[in-house]
């Protein structure tokens, strides 16, 4: 990936087609978001959400003000000194429209678990594990530096778009595992609850959310999340409420309560 800067504007241009899919559902998951860059050490550059920013910052354009430590934004999806706060509609949309705050509902979301006796960096990776037995498809997943990556390896031979062209059961082709869909639901279930009672800050947060509908507004994902109507099924959302409801009343809460 080559970053350039051009009429003040930071420009991202991928190099692979792997790079290119990563960085469309990356635009997709922040379209409605802006960036300001923060200078950092060295030559690195951070982008930090800033709601009153419309371009990349340039060199010859004024800045804004660089956030103190105390009230700099938080990066997507990382855990804050306290909870999030709920957005008034009592909704959570976590897959893009609050995902700065609620990213940590994502299974992407950088939280190591520990399910079947091995290691795991994203519920992500092991949940594209289980969707074949083939050693080597699972060796392609375990190799996956990046929950993006794994889910593009596991993509349906069938897929379209980038997706499709890295398929690992189209260029060698496989199929999943022919009880898949009837496994799938079990499985995710099993990932968000490691995911959660494994990571303690994590379920804080999720407790924090109260009594709000968790919705994954993916336009493209029906099952998971709502689809392109809204009309989706939202398996996600309501496994991880379904998740919230036992935290509250498990012997887990004590070592999980909300912070006061």
């Amino acid at each position: 990936m080559r970053a350039i800067f051009k009429e003040q504007r930071l420009i991202l241009v991928p190099e692979t087609e792997a790079e290119a899919s990563d960085l469309a559902i990356w635009k997709e998951a922040h379209a409605s978001q802006h960036f300001v860059v923060r200078q950092t050490t060295g030559k690195g550059v951070m982008l930090l959400l800033d709601e009153g920013a419309l371009t990349i910052a340039g060199p010859t354009q004024p800045r804004p003000p660089i956030p103190t430590p105390d009230t700099a934004p938080a990066i997507p999806g990382e855990p804050s000194e306290g909870p999030p706060t709920v957005p008034a509609d009592n909704r959570v949309l976590f897959y893009k429209r609050d995902r700065a705050a609620f990213g940590f509902c994502s299974n992407f979301h950088p939280a190591p678990i520990v399910l079947d006796g091995e290691n795991w960096p994203t519920t992500e990776h092991y949940y594209q594990f289980q969707k074949s037995f083939d050693r080597r498809y699972r060796q392609a997943i375990r190799s996956a530096t990046t929950p993006g990556q794994a889910k593009r390896l596991a993509a349906p031979p069938d897929a379209t778009g980038h997706t499709g062209s890295d398929s690992w059961f189209r260029k060698n082709g496989a199929m999943p595992r022919p009880d898949w869909n009837e496994a799938k639901l079990e499985i995710m279930r099993r990932a968000i609850r490691a995911k959660f009672t494994q990571n303690a800050e994590l379920a804080r947060m999720l407790l924090s959310t109260g009594t709000a509908e968790l919705v994954e507004d993916s336009k493209s994902d029906s099952f998971w999340g709502a689809g392109a109507d809204g009309s989706g099924e939202n398996w996600l959302g309501r496994l991880l409420m379904e998740l919230r409801d036992e935290l509250r009343t498990s012997p887990l809460r004590n070592d999980v309560k909300e912070k006061s």
